[in-house]
């Protein structure tokens, strides 16, 4: 594990600038590669999911304690909780309940795969499945519409409010965008520098949402993030209240990435794993070596992917066929026979 004071605090620093002062926006250091602490995290995950991993490459940092985390995954979903401890920690140890630091559950992410696709934007219920998912959406503005707030780089919120509650909604591209609490003064507060942060890097390109909810009287705030890749729904979360946690969990979305099987070095992940193709279910029983089978994928056809995770190669001339080859999206490919049949 790493002390926290190793891990890049560029948006922390600057968030606390903004939200502090107003001042203007200088666009944060996004590190390229993954915390070690994460790395441990999918390595842990790899064997036990199905879905491609993804995971932030910014994590939130604390002035002290280090980065541990524990997992929980299951072949169509995985999660993982980030923590602040007094001792460095292996991923999942039993201490980790013991070691926490004060409001030590630093952040969340994870992904999980649905049933049904996100309909396409402006259809009814578009954003339905993201609600839901989302702890923090406040489900519409139920409240009355009192004109527009200029947010900067060309952003106009639109302003809801009843009684002591104040909401303000906006969206840039596919995003809707929302932060809630009890003062305009305050939503403001912590929106212009969301609007900022984005105005200098990007979020993820599928349809999301981005809640915020001001605590503390509008002192702080958490955040939650998600957004749906085809059937994937991903997200982050962060409960641990303060002034830069919307631009903090904010910069974990933006540096969402694709953890890939040669980093992670996993053994035989997905071996057992059960897919159907073609009326078919089929168990894959081994890795294999893409060079050693050149010959064997030279002599069966491409069908197809599923769910977007998996590739299908069946032999050409029959259909179905008692083996097939699948690729995994992160690049592998497992030799698999059939299990079972529909008539």
């Amino acid at each position: 594990m790493l002390p926290k004071s190793s891990v890049v605090i560029g948006i922390s620093a600057v968030a606390a600038v903004i939200f502090a002062t107003g001042a203007d926006f200088a666009a944060p250091s996004i590190p390229t590669a993954f915390n070690p602490t994460m790395v441990q995290a999918m390595k842990t995950i790899a064997g036990h999911t199905s879905l491609a991993l993804d995971a932030p490459t910014l994590l939130p940092s604390r002035s002290s304690g280090y980065l541990t985390a524990t997992t929980a995954a299951r072949p169509d979903a995985y999660q993982v909780t980030v923590w602040d401890t007094r001792q460095p920690l292996h991923v999942n140890n039993a201490a980790i309940v013991s070691e926490r630091m004060p409001g030590g559950n630093v952040a969340q992410f994870g992904a999980v795969r649905l049933a049904h696709s996100i309909p396409p934007q402006g259809a009814p219920n578009y954003l339905s499945a993201l609600e839901r998912h989302n702890p923090l959406w406040a489900g519409g503005p139920a409240t009355l519409e009192r004109g527009t707030v200029n947010l900067g780089d060309g952003i106009h919120a639109v302003r809801y409010q009843k009684a002591t509650q104040v909401q303000l909604d906006w969206m840039e591209g596919d995003w809707t965008f929302e932060v809630t609490g009890r003062s305009l003064a305050m939503a403001e507060k912590a929106a212009i520098p969301v609007v900022h942060l984005l105005h200098a890097y990007y979020l993820p390109p599928y349809p999301g949402i981005y809640a915020v909810r001001l605590q503390d009287g509008g002192r702080t705030a958490i955040t939650s993030i998600d957004w749906m890749r085809g059937r994937v729904l991903s997200y982050v979360t962060n409960d641990h209240a303060s002034a830069t946690n919307p631009v903090v969990t904010g910069g974990m979305a933006v540096s969402w990435r694709r953890v890939t099987l040669p980093t992670l070095t996993a053994p035989q992940p997905l071996i057992g794993a059960v897919l159907g193709w073609n009326n078919a279910l089929y168990k894959l029983t081994a890795s294999v070596d893409a060079k050693a089978i050149g010959k064997k994928l030279g002599s069966v056809a491409y069908h197809g992917q599923i769910s977007g995770d998996f590739t299908v190669f069946q032999r050409l001339g029959t259909n179905p066929t008692n083996e097939v080859i699948f690729k995994s999206s992160g690049g592998r490919y497992f030799k698999a026979v059939a299990t079972h049949r529909n008539p």
